[in-house]
């Protein structure tokens, strides 16, 4: 909510309004959004398998015949919201943590030159148990025992955010809070290591190439490439694109596009004295 306006398809409405919109809908709103928006234009079919290609483009086209296509243009915002950073607090009872995002949109999108580099230089920081922030807020401190960052919502079509996720106990979010930002900025600033990348490159490319090994995991990252507008070559060349990376392409994306003093915070849970919004729009503690 914080960071994508009404309609922009990373925005995330407050429970009640998402409710309300929900009984506002009626038989007939579905059936004029199918019409509108559901056709044959930009409909792809990925098939893994032992097949001949031409029976299954005949099975299809005959099940298909008459499908007709639309011309609907995208309903939605491919932009983040402008806003100053700050901090939204759902105060809920009886909660044993208290869950905290940190993050801030990024304009990027999937198909950019710079993405492959972020991608990695996220994955560096938080990217699984071997990350920075794991290895700091969780194996150093002892402040949490799950925190991972990520590039979420990043499409071909519009922007997304880079954000961290973090589960805190009630005495430890103020420190928790603090001993991440500290780890963000000083990696924005600092930058990645040879080793790290070099660690992280092969986890990725080994982690891509093992999940290609079933037909499933093979039709679904070949329909996602095709959706994101790349070439069935995209298969062979994604691991190739990744060792390609230089720690200068990584530490370069790094600084251009994540932002510690950009960040604003989001925290749902039982606190001392909880502050902030309830059901309806965020609102920002003065």
């Amino acid at each position: 909510q914080r960071l994508f306006p009404d309609g922009h398809p990373n925005h995330r409405p407050a429970p009640q309004t998402a409710l309300d919109r929900l009984q506002r809908l009626s038989v007939e709103d579905v059936r004029d959004y199918h019409a509108t928006h559901v056709g044959s234009t930009e409909w792809t079919l990925a098939v893994v398998g032992d097949l001949q290609h031409d029976t299954v483009a005949t099975v299809v086209a005959e099940a298909l015949d008459g499908w007709a296509p639309h011309d609907a243009p995208a309903a939605y915002a491919p932009d983040a919201a402008p806003a100053d950073p700050g901090r939204s607090e759902v105060p809920m009872p009886d909660k044993s943590n208290v869950d905290v995002r940190l993050g801030h949109a990024v304009p990027i999108r999937r198909d950019h030159d710079d993405y492959s580099a972020l991608y990695v230089g996220n994955y560096i920081l938080g990217g699984d148990f071997a990350a920075r922030l794991m290895s700091t807020i969780r194996d150093e401190k002892g402040l949490t025992y799950n925190i991972r960052s990520s590039l979420s919502g990043v499409t071909t079509r519009y922007a997304g955010s880079w954000q961290t996720s973090i589960t805190l106990s009630h005495d430890a979010v103020d420190e928790g809070i603090a001993a991440t930002k500290e780890v963000l900025r000083r990696f924005v600033e600092e930058g990645a290591t040879e080793d790290e990348l070099d660690a992280k490159k092969t986890t990725i490319t080994g982690s891509y190439t093992v999940g290609l090994a079933t037909t499933e995991r093979l039709a679904q990252s070949i329909l996602t490439n095709a959706e994101r507008g790349f070439d069935v070559s995209y298969l062979d060349d994604f691991p190739e694109e990744i060792r390609a990376l230089t720690l200068d392409d990584v530490n370069d994306a790094i600084a251009r596009y994540l932002d510690p003093d950009a960040l604003h915070e989001a925290l749902a849970g039982t606190q001392p004295e909880p502050v902030g919004v309830g059901e309806g729009p965020i609102r920002r503690p003065e």
